[in-house]
């Protein structure tokens, strides 16, 4: 498990965060229970490099704006292609909100 990662704490107390091995472990010392864990996106090989889609819409991915400068989240344009496994993750946590709430 990494030393740092984010939690986002809703006002019901429910607690969000990526997922990671080793988070388990950490739920038992905080003495919560690890109720559901739930799926928001993957990150897949496309080729030669990785790419990222919702895990509930596999149209919904990261693809680049109709302008050709930035990443949004879409089911339209073109998929964007990350060379490294590492890359689509950093871009993957970057965008989960949006991935988790379609778009």
């Amino acid at each position: 498990m990494k030393d740092k990662f984010e939690m986002e704490i809703q006002p019901d107390g429910t607690i969000g965060m990526v997922y990671q091995d080793g988070i388990e472990n950490l739920a038992d010392e905080m003495g919560a229970d690890l109720v559901r864990t739930c799926r928001v996106s993957h990150v897949e090989p496309e080729g030669k490099e990785w790419a990222v889609r919702s895990a509930q819409d596999p149209e919904l991915a990261i693809r680049w704006h109709s302008n050709g400068r930035e990443p949004v989240i879409s089911r339209e344009g073109k998929l964007m292609l990350f060379e490294t496994r590492d890359i689509a993750i950093q871009q993957e946590i970057r965008f989960i909100k949006e991935l988790r709430n379609g778009g």
